[in-house]
């Protein structure tokens, strides 16, 4: 145990805040096309969800504690609105209303506050199936408020 915080040791960020560049059309397609390649000839990464992953969160915009507390029960791809806990997804849309947070003497826990209910509606570019396991086909994604 120590009997000072080490925190106060540290020095504050210099620097000023950068403007926030996105990623242009171009830059965002060679980064899946190294991100498919890479995980195709990797032995170790084979199979990952990374770039299902990595396209969800640019789709979307949410934050990585809220993409991966996402449930399968809230995901609408069908053309009809489903009922989930009482609330309804209407079609082709994602339901992100949950974050996962770390508890302490529980580790990572899905909890269903601190992120503001709303939806993201996606365009299927090919036929998707609903695999457990990943989305065969890759999606166009944005804000529905």
């Amino acid at each position: 145990m120590t009997c000072s915080n080490p925190v106060r040791e540290v020095s504050p960020i210099e620097g000023r805040p950068r403007k926030v560049r996105t990623l242009t059309t171009d830059e965002r397609s060679r980064l899946f096309v190294v991100m498919d390649r890479f995980v195709v000839e990797s032995c170790y990464y084979s199979g990952s969800d990374l770039p299902d992953l990595v396209r969800f969160l640019l789709g979307t915009g949410c934050c990585i504690g809220e993409a991966v507390a996402v449930r399968w029960k809230d995901v609408n791809l069908t053309d009809k609105p489903v009922v989930v806990d009482g609330t309804e997804i209407p079609p082709r849309s994602v339901w992100i209303n949950g974050n996962i947070v770390s508890v302490k003497s529980k580790g990572l826990v899905r909890h269903g506050g601190k992120t503001y209910c709303w939806r993201v509606a996606c365009r299927c570019r090919a036929a998707v199936t609903r695999d457990e396991s990943r989305i065969q086909s890759r999606l166009v994604w944005f804000w529905v408020w």
